[in-house]
């Protein structure tokens, strides 16, 4: 059964390819995402072209969107861009179908540019981890002195992190646990 993408006025906005050839593609678009070369890829464009392809092979009847969101959520994680499992990209994209639809639909079929969708796409990204930020600001015991001072005022021991980082360019909790006394692992 041939299925169709279809907006709330049920006009169809997008044909994925025939059931007979779904299979292949996703065979495909696994095999290359499984390969080396995404290993090269920044995690964002992975992300950004698992979303595509996989809305666009339209595997499932329903839910493809949502499939799509939760695994270019998961290639994030995945690839260690470091998202800590705060967010999805569900809220951005549902918040404006038409636009989302648009997006997805900009990709030349002939020549394959996905331009306007990373551009959309990326938006998404952004807006997320934004919206993350002012939450986490909002909830910050701190709050008070941002108001004072424009911004919020990091502890001693989070001074030191960030120094010890800066010299390092990284720190670990097992290289350094003096600095993560009393912090449970899953705060980090």
């Amino acid at each position: 059964m041939q299925v169709y993408v279809v907006n709330r006025m049920k006009e169809i906005i997008f044909t994925p390819p025939p059931p007979y050839e779904v299979s292949k593609q996703m065979k495909n678009f696994i095999e290359w995402l499984e390969t080396t070369d995404t290993a090269d890829i920044h995690p964002v464009i992975v992300a950004g072209i698992l979303h595509y392809e996989f809305v666009r092979i339209h595997p499932f009847v329903d839910g493809n969107g949502r499939t799509a969101r939760v695994l270019a959520t998961l290639i994030l994680y995945l690839k260690e861009f470091d998202i800590k499992r705060f967010f999805t990209l569900d809220e951005f994209y549902d918040n404006d179908r038409p636009a989302y639809y648009a997006a997805l639909n900009s990709v030349d079929q002939e020549t394959l540019d996905i331009t306007h969708w990373f551009e959309y796409f990326l938006d998404g990204v952004l807006a997320s981890i934004s919206k993350i930020k002012e939450e986490i600001l909002l909830l910050s015991p701190d709050q008070h002195k941002k108001g004072l001072k424009g911004q919020i005022e990091l502890g001693e021991r989070q001074v030191k992190i960030l120094e010890k980082i800066n010299i390092n360019g990284k720190i670990t909790k097992y290289r350094n646990p003096k600095y993560f006394q009393n912090i449970s692992s899953s705060c980090l």
